[in-house]
C-alpha cells in the first residue's frame, strides 16, 4: 500500500473494516484525502500520519481509535479538515494543532 505514490484519495466509510490503522499510509505523499469514518478500526493513530503533507482532509471519525492525536498532525500545513469525532481518544488536543504550521484548518470535530 505504501507504494503507491500517485494514490489521491482513500475513501473507505462504512465498509466495518477492523483492525489497526496501518502505518504505511504515511508513505503515501500524495494524498489528499484519507476517509475511514464509520469503521471498526481500533488502536492508536500511527505518528508516521503526520508524514502526509499533501493532506487536506483527515475523517475517522465514529471508530474506535485510542490514545492520543499525535502531536506530528500539527505540522500538516494543508490540512483544512481533522475529524476524529465518536472514538476513544485521550489526553489533550495537541497544541501545534490549528497554529500557524496549518493555517488552513477550519474544521475540526473532536466530540465524543
Amino acid at each position: 500500500l505504501g507504494s503507491l505514490n500517485a494514490m489521491d484519495a482513500i475513501v473507505l466509510r462504512d465498509n466495518h473494516l477492523t483492525g489497526e490503522l496501518p502505518t504505511e499510509f504515511g508513505l503515501l505523499g500524495s494524498l489528499h484525502d484519507l476517509n475511514l469514518r464509520r469503521n471498526k478500526l481500533s488502536g492508536p493513530i500511527p505518528s508516521e500520519f503526520g508524514n502526509l503533507q499533501s493532506i487536506v482532509n483527515i475523517d475517522m471519525g465514529e471508530n474506535i481509535l485510542n490514545g492520543t492525536i499525535p502531536s506530528e498532525f500539527g505540522s500538516l500545513s494543508s490540512l483544512a479538515a481533522l475529524r476524529l469525532d465518536d472514538n476513544q481518544l485521550s489526553g489533550n488536543i495537541p497544541d501545534t494543532i490549528g497554529s500557524s504550521t496549518n493555517p488552513d484548518l477550519n474544521v475540526l470535530l473532536l466530540n465524543t
